[in-house]
C-alpha cells in the first residue's frame, strides 16, 4: 500500500471514529434518526413526540411517537402496557375503569419526586399520570382493549408536556429503546 492510500485510508478512519464519537457524546442525536411506531404498539420505555427536540408540546393526542433512551430528550414515559379487567372480570378499556387502573398501577412504581437532582422544575410543573387507548372506529377494532399508562412531567394548567432529559419513573434507567 502506497502512502496515498494510507493517507486516504487514515482520513475515512478517523472521521468514522469522529461520526461514532459524536452519536455516542450525544445520544439526542442518535434518536433523532428513530423510525415513528403507532402510538398503540408502545411498551414500556420512553418516546419523544417529534423526532427532534421540542421542549414543550401541546397536550393532544398523537399518533406517532418515536422509541428513545430514558436519557435523551423525550416527552412520555410508558410504564405498563396491556389489559385490564373490570370490575365484574371482564376485559374492557372503558374510559374510567383505564384512569382507575392506571393510577392503581403507578402506585406500584416508584417514581423520582419533584426535588429530585434531575429535574429542574419551576413551580406550576408536576409529574401527571396519563393513559391512550384506542379511538372510536377501525383503532378499536384493532385495539379493543388495549391500555397504555405514562407518566409525563406537565404544567398545573395541564396545557403542555415538558421535555425532559432523564427518566421519572423509577427502573426506566434502564430502557435504551
Amino acid at each position: 500500500m502506497n502512502s496515498a492510500s494510507r493517507s486516504k485510508l487514515s482520513k475515512v478512519i478517523i472521521a468514522c471514529v469522529f461520526c461514532l464519537s459524536s452519536i455516542f457524546a450525544n445520544p439526542s442525536a442518535a434518536y433523532s434518526q428513530e423510525k415513528p411506531i403507532f402510538y398503540m404498539f408502545a411498551k414500556p420505555g420512553c418516546y419523544a413526540a417529534y423526532s427532534k427536540s421540542i421542549q414543550t408540546i401541546p397536550l393532544y393526542s398523537i399518533k406517532k411517537i418515536y422509541p428513545v433512551s430514558c436519557f435523551a430528550p423525550h416527552h412520555f414515559e410508558v410504564f405498563w402496557a396491556g389489559q385490564f379487567s373490570t370490575k365484574i372480570g371482564k376485559v374492557g378499556a372503558d374510559g374510567r375503569a383505564v384512569v382507575s387502573s392506571c393510577s392503581q398501577k403507578s402506585k406500584e412504581y416508584g417514581f423520582w419526586g419533584r426535588n429530585a437532582n434531575f429535574y429542574n422544575y419551576t413551580p406550576d410543573e408536576m409529574q401527571v399520570i396519563g393513559n391512550w387507548t384506542s379511538d372510536y372506529g377501525v383503532e378499536s377494532q384493532r385495539f379493543p382493549n388495549r391500555s397504555i399508562c405514562y407518566a409525563v412531567v406537565s404544567t398545573e394548567s395541564m396545557l403542555f408536556i415538558k421535555e425532559i432529559d432523564y427518566p421519572i419513573v423509577k427502573g426506566h434507567e434502564k430502557y435504551d429503546n
